[in-house]
């Protein structure tokens, strides 16, 4: 939760006046995560992870596994994964950054508000894919 811990530093060191005074937006200027992107580099790892597994134990040609995997996928299924990386990610940023704002006690306090930060994001995420395999795999 690198969000919490980094927003509770500043709240705690004063410096979003500092950001203030000056007509700095630090809610955009610190937190502009790239999700679709890092979602797509996830896909081709994960991919590329395939075909080394396939490589392996599975003995399955590197063509005969790319060509399955490109028939296998569909379009529905990259925009879904498009979605969901942006919900999660949103959902941490959202509550790393709530909870770096609420950040007392210095150095202690922002310690306790990451791992806080991680705990409810880890449920948040648990709890939002529920609903999507509720709702899309029907």
């Amino acid at each position: 939760m690198q969000a919490a811990a980094a927003v509770g530093a500043v709240v705690g060191g004063l410096a979003l006046g500092v950001l203030e005074a000056l007509a700095i937006r630090y809610t955009s200027a610190s937190i502009a995560p790239m999700l679709p992107l890092l979602v797509i580099i996830a896909d081709f790892f994960a991919i590329f992870g395939g075909a080394v597994f396939a490589l392996g134990p599975v003995e399955i040609s590197l063509m005969g596994y790319f060509s399955q995997t490109l028939a296998a996928l569909e379009t529905w299924d990259v925009l879904q994964g498009l979605v969901k990386g942006w919900v999660f990610g949103v959902l941490v940023v959202l509550i790393g950054v709530s909870t770096g704002f609420n950040v007392q006690g210095g150095a202690e306090g922002v310690g306790r508000a990451t791992t806080r930060a991680v705990v409810v994001s880890i449920c948040a995420i648990l709890i939002a894919d529920m609903a999507f395999s509720f709702f899309l795999n029907r």
